[in-house]
């Protein structure tokens, strides 16, 4: 039961790292296409570098809210899961080998 907590809390933390990897990456290459602009043009494209990190912001929230309940009900899934088997295991004990 313990390894398969492991296995899931492990992976979960992968995906996390992955997610904010690319969430990173794209940040940077905001940033960097910010300052590589024109004089010119860049009030435009600070108000449309604005806006996209204000999307992004709130794009990471809601996937941040969405994870966490996902996160939950899979953690009580997975101790009523180890519970079950638990029972189980105590009974086919009593039963097969215990009489």
């Amino acid at each position: 039961m313990e390894h398969i907590k492991k296995l899931y809390v492990s992976h979960s933390v992968k995906e996390v790292k992955d997610y904010v990897s690319e969430v990173s990456g794209i940040i940077s290459f905001l940033h960097f296409s910010q300052y590589s602009l024109s004089a010119k043009s860049q009030t435009s494209k600070s108000q449309e570098f604005r806006q996209l990190v204000k999307d992004l912001d709130k794009t990471c929230t809601t996937l941040n809210s969405f994870l966490s309940r996902a996160h939950t009900k899979l953690q009580e899934g997975l101790v009523m899961g180890a519970k079950e088997a638990e029972k189980h295991c105590l009974r086919n004990a009593k039963e097969r080998v215990l009489e």
